[in-house]
Order: structure tokens, then sequence, then C-alpha cells
């Protein structure tokens, strides 16, 4: 039973560790790809969290439309992006440019 107990717990420390080497990977990695300077994006008015990451996309800015996607939805953020010119630079997390946005 103490085998046991044990066991399970070293299973419930690797998951914890696992979801939050996970979760900082998700927040704080780079999502952008390798570029020089800075690049920008225009995003229009009544566009939806999924054009919004395709079009930073396609701007060079973002590699994982889903992962960004993703975070603005579940942090509530995705409904408070608002039209405008947006300028990244190379190395923005998910978390900078969202909370850019």
């Amino acid at each position: 039973m103490k085998k046991e107990s044990r066991i399970l717990g070293i299973i419930a420390l690797l998951i914890v560790v696992a979801g939050a080497l996970a979760t900082y990977d998700f927040l704080y990695r780079s999502a952008t790809p390798d570029f020089d300077g800075k690049r920008s994006v225009r995003l229009h008015p009544d566009i939806g969290i999924d054009e919004i990451s395709e079009r930073l996309v396609q701007a060079g800015i973002l590699l994982n439309p889903g992962a960004f996607s993703l975070l603005a939805r579940t942090t509530g953020w995705a409904e408070q992006i608002k039209a405008g010119h947006y300028v990244f630079e190379r190395g923005a997390s998910n978390l900078d440019i969202i909370t850019v946005l």
C-alpha cells in the first residue's frame, strides 16, 4: 500500500511539473519566427480572434495561430482586442502579443 501511494505521488508530481513546463512554454516562449527589425499588422474593426491570428501569421509575426487563439479565448482577452496598427519585435511571446493587442 505504501509503495502504491509513493508511485501515485511521483506520477502526480510529474504531471504537475509537465503541466507547469507546458504552461510556461505556452505563455512565455517566443511565438514569432526569426526576423530582423520589427513587423507590423493593421487590424480592422469587427474581426474575430481566428482572423486576427491568421493576419498575424500572414504578417510574419506569429508562428502558431491555434495556441495564440486558445490563449486569447481562455484569458478573455479575445473580446478586448481593438482595431489599430500594431508593431512587434522578434522574440515576442503569445502573452506579449496578446498584451500589446
